[in-house]
């Protein structure tokens, strides 16, 4: 599980993780990601089972967590909630932002309206 601010940081760590050229196909991995904020049932669940989630999703898949960061606390986004995970690292939780969780979703609804009018201007 790996908390995730933006979609830039999903597609940065994405392409950072693997030291093998793009053509191997050994180099695929899966990325999902989960838009929940910290008062859902989705979320709940990913705080209670971060082991779990972790150990299940390996090295061939990255579980990115919309909205959240584990870094900077309140320097990173003043209106950050801490959502009561901790990572390996003594004082370093996860965090959520409401202003980064916001700029992801709306780029990807912006994305999805793009290709769907792009997608009616092709022939069928």
């Amino acid at each position: 599980m790996l908390p995730s601010p933006s979609l830039d940081t999903i597609l940065d760590r994405t392409s950072m993780r693997s030291d093998r050229p793009e053509s191997d196909s050994g180099n695929r991995r899966l990325v999902s990601v989960s838009c929940s904020t910290p008062d859902t049932a989705v979320f709940d669940n990913l705080r209670h089972n971060v082991r779990y989630h972790n150990a299940r999703s390996g090295d061939a898949w990255d579980l990115a967590v919309a909205g959240y960061y584990a870094y900077g606390a309140r320097e990173y986004d003043p209106e950050g909630v801490p959502v009561g995970i901790s990572t390996p690292h003594p004082g370093v939780d996860w965090w959520y932002s409401p202003r980064e969780f916001n700029r992801l979703r709306q780029r990807i609804e912006d994305e999805h309206h793009r290709q769907v009018a792009r997608r009616r201007h092709l022939p069928r």
